[in-house]
């Protein structure tokens, strides 16, 4: 009977509701889920029967302090149970191996980047595990409100190393969620236990409160009882330490708890909360996992949760002992930007996830390692949705995980190389004299040169590390194993870089959607004008047959309105220069809209830590705005910035342009004939407009300098934006983006915009207008002059070429050019080129052919007039983005 086993390993007489059930189906061999309240008793469903199958259980576990109470309780209890994670010592990791292996240990306890790991893989197949336990399951669902990539590949973990059966634990999964949960462990439904989400015992409080308000309104609680145990969740680590100051001027007994602290004072503060020595914590969602603290008598939300499921956890945290307990929300709008921001920093530019498929697409063999580190600043991606877009594209079937490597493999000798030799014969004994000679001592590390052995002795990797972790496991040697790299199979390069790179944006446009709706249901719910123990239940599918609690704010005293408490200034009253101007700077051509929206909200990417920018000024100057109205503004500003050689003038004088006017991006500077060509993109209040071509009077179209002469005495150039006052359309020869440009009349250099922003500007053409019809200098180099009057298309086009190379030549009278092959959506072409710059540069070069940084070209190709029935295509701009 397992009640007596109960009694007999943790001293309890009945189990709580659910328990039995999902025990029972795990000793029968079957996988099972337990989907309980926190502080339900999850944990005991693998921890009584670890006890009772043979071989050891694998527990996942996603945070180190939720390891270490579990072990703690565990080790109290005489069953023999370890952890591995970073904290441990080379001879404390070696121990717990031999352990596992060894078949002395119940329950190992691990987080899921360890099955990553070459060295911990090595072991992993010599351990008998009987099953594995997944806690805080909901992470492996997109679904999730805490959705980790990492999880995803659990099941294929549970296949590779032969577990048999699985066991998913969570406190916060609604009925989607549940569902995907099944579906990525092939699980049967009804393999779930749920038992419920009420807790009869929570005094569910809303307390509207203005951020003025909210310091005396926390200590006004905290004293009605300052000795009461007491969690107050906060957003950010700086607010913590306030909150934990405040208290401490007004004797209460409190502490900051942050993930940006010590492991060593976190783990102290945890302690002395546990132990009844402290009263009160204020901490951000980084406390409390995992914590079983049955007298909790208090948890007070100081800031908005930022989610339903996550408030659920928190709050779940409070009254296991079964006595009433109170749930405070100190309500008000104001932070809710901080929130959202948040989850803005975490959506790569689409810019980034082309820059990481343009990588991927580009390499030649089969095997591609990266670091992840070293891979977020390359791409300007946070490490968590890189590891995202990697699972997404392992998703899509371009390449596939397989394991995680160490580039440094470095030991010390406890017995001598020879001694450690004449262990061996035959073979062995020349391997490890191979092995031991491709080593280079420096003072009392020797650092191994894995490749010269790799190369020199044939030999494969793995049994390299092997014969390493097994003079490790005799202590001969002490091992240490840095820089880990990731492995992938590039499965496929075969895929349209920008449709791919569109699928993979929307993944993430979707994901971030979903994150700002949970926000927002957040806000709901506390809004809720019906029971909120009910609306709580009803979130994650469970139906109570009451209406009215008796325990909740709306059953006690109504429903709360929440408000924005603090008044901002408009954005259109700032004063952007000053606001922009060091960071605009600072950042030169890596500058964008989005990236000065993020230094404005002060969301953190890589960029910015390579810049060096969250140290300037103005770095979160605007954090209590929405990010999406700070883009508009910013948007904004950029069009109605001008400078000249003085200053930048005032932005009223920018209205008073004439509705004749057109602002455009130059994407176009080339010759034509015996003049100049400018086209470009039109661009309004942050927003991409058609093509526009400004064209003179006379025959040709052309324009001379001193038509196209800025208010700065200078021509435009590539990326300028520009106001042009037209005189209507022009639609000569064909061309529909063609407008009459006012004489005299000189253009205006209104900003340059970074190169950054060029994906933005892209067009997707399926091909270059007609193919298949080539001059004698040329292929697919022009159009008969019937289709074009037939089809009447668009005349320019902006691109990214598959691939690219400048030919410099003589054409059939002895004269140098310059053309221009590449490849667009597998079609070869060989144009002319007519952009100026290019044209003048590698005219004075001599025949040849030059390859450029293929990955940061793009291309605005033109439809010119018809000549002798026909209208040729022409490269009219090569841009060469400066930085990746």
């Amino acid at each position: 009977m397992p009640e007596k086993h109960l009694q007999q390993y943790f001293g309890f007489t009945t189990f709580k509701q659910g328990q039995r059930e999902v025990i029972e189906r795990i000793l029968r061999r079957q996988s099972a889920g337990a989907i309980f309240p926190t502080g339900a008793g999850k944990s005991l469903c693998y921890q009584l029967p670890a006890i009772l199958l043979p071989g050891m259980t694998l527990v996942v576990s996603p945070l180190l302090s939720l390891m270490k109470d579990q072990i703690d309780f565990l080790t109290k209890h005489n069953i023999p149970a370890a952890r591995l994670d970073s904290t441990l010592s080379q001879e404390e990791y070696m121990h717990i191996i031999e352990q596992a292996k060894c078949g002395k240990l119940k329950i190992l306890m691990i987080a899921v980047e360890r099955f990553k790991n070459e060295r911990f893989r090595h072991h992993l197949k010599q351990m008998k595990v009987s099953f594995m336990a997944v806690d805080e399951a909901h992470c492996i669902s997109e679904w999730g409100h805490n959705f980790r990539p990492e999880y995803l590949k659990l099941p294929a973990y549970q296949k590779e190393f032969h577990i048999p059966q699985v066991l998913l634990l969570t406190a916060t999964a609604t009925v989607q969620v549940r569902r995907d949960m099944c579906e990525k462990f092939n699980m049967a439904p009804d393999h779930l236990t749920v038992t419920g989400f009420y807790r009869p015992n929570l005094f569910l409080q809303v307390t509207p409160t203005s951020e003025a308000a909210k310091n005396r309104k926390l200590l006004n609680r905290v004293q009605e009882s300052p000795h009461a145990p007491t969690i107050v969740y906060v957003t950010l680590q700086k607010t913590a330490e306030d909150v934990a100051q405040l208290l401490n001027a007004n004797q209460v007994n409190a502490a900051c708890y942050h993930a940006g602290m010590p492991d060593d004072e976190r783990e102290n503060i945890q302690n002395l909360f546990m132990d009844g020595k402290l009263d009160c914590v204020a901490a951000t969602i980084a406390f409390g996992m995992g914590i079983d603290k049955r007298d909790l008598r208090r948890v007070i939300h100081y800031d908005l949760p930022k989610s339903i499921e996550n408030y659920s956890q928190e709050i779940g945290r409070s009254g296991r002992d079964g006595l009433p307990s109170f749930c405070e929300v100190l309500a008000n709008r104001d932070n809710i930007t901080i929130l959202e921001n948040f989850i803005y920093g975490d959506t790569p530019e689409r810019t980034s996830i082309f820059k990481l498929l343009e990588k991927i697409q580009r390499h030649e063999k089969p095997l591609w390692e990266t670091k992840l580190f070293t891979l977020s600043n390359e791409v300007d991606i946070r490490p968590l949705p890189l590891k995202t877009l990697l699972v997404y594209l392992d998703m899509e079937g371009i390449i596939r995980p397989k394991y995680t490597y160490f580039e440094e493999y470095s030991f010390k000798y406890y017995d001598s190389p020879e001694q450690i030799i004449e262990r061996f014969d035959g073979e062995r004994e020349e391997f490890l004299r191979v092995l031991f000679s491709k080593c280079t001592p420096k003072t009392v590390w020797n650092y191994l040169d894995m490749a010269a052995i790799l190369r020199d002795y044939k030999t494969e990797r793995s049994r390299v590390v092997a014969a390493l972790e097994y003079f490790a496991e005799k202590k001969w040697i002490e091992l240490r194993a840095l820089k880990s790299t990731e492995t992938y199979d590039i499965l496929t390069r075969s895929f349209d870089l920008d449709q791919m790179t569109d699928k993979i944006f929307k993944m993430f446009s979707d994901k971030e959607a979903s994150e700002i709706r949970r926000i927002q249901n957040m806000v709901a719910f506390l809004e809720s004008p019906t029971c909120l123990n009910k609306k709580l239940a009803s979130y994650f599918g469970e139906e109570i047959d009451f209406s009215v609690c008796g325990h909740c704010s709306v059953c006690k005293q109504g429903e709360s309105r929440i408000s924005q408490t603090v008044d901002l200034p408009e954005l259109a009253c700032m004063d952007f220069y000053d606001l922009s101007r060091d960071f605009l700077s600072a950042a030169e051509e890596d500058a964008s809209d989005v990236n000065l929206t993020k230094f404005l909200c002060g969301i953190q990417i890589p960029l910015f830590r390579k810049l060096k920018v969250n140290k300037l000024p103005h770095f979160g100057a605007l954090h209590r705005y929405s990010f999406q109205n700070v883009k508009k503004w910013v948007n904004k500003e950029y069009l109605l910035k001008r400078t000249d050689s003085e200053n930048v003038i005032n932005a009223d004088q920018s209205h008073q342009s004439s509705n004749n006017c057109k602002t455009f991006i130059v994407l176009a500077a080339s010759r034509k004939y015996g003049g100049y060509c400018i086209a470009g993109k039109e661009w309004s209040d942050g927003k991409i407009g058609p093509w526009v071509r400004p064209v003179s009077r006379s025959a040709n179209g052309e324009l001379a300098a001193e038509d196209i002469r800025m208010n700065n005495n200078e021509l435009p150039r590539l990326m300028d934006i520009l106001e042009v006052e037209t005189l209507g359309p022009a639609h000569h020869a064909y061309q529909q983006e063609n407008f009459f440009a006012a004489e005299k009349r000189p253009w205006i250099w209104q900003w340059k915009l970074p190169d950054a922003a060029l994906d933005k500007l892209l067009d997707f053409p399926d091909s270059l207008w007609s193919e298949g019809f080539s001059s004698t200098n040329g292929l697919n180099d022009r159009i008969p002059e019937e289709i074009v009057v037939k089809n009447n298309p668009s005349s320019l086009y902006l691109i990214r070429p598959d691939d690219f190379m400048i030919l410099v030549s003589d054409d059939l009278y002895g004269r140098k050019k310059v053309n221009v092959r590449f490849t667009y959506r597998r079609t070869p072409y060989l144009l002319s080129v007519t952009d100026m710059t290019l044209e003048r540069e590698y005219l004075m070069k001599p025949q040849d052919e030059y390859l450029l940084d293929q990955k940061n070209i793009y291309l605005t190709i033109s439809l010119g007039e018809p000549f002798n029935g026909f209208c040729y295509k022409l490269v009219a701009a090569v841009i060469n983005q400066s930085k990746d």
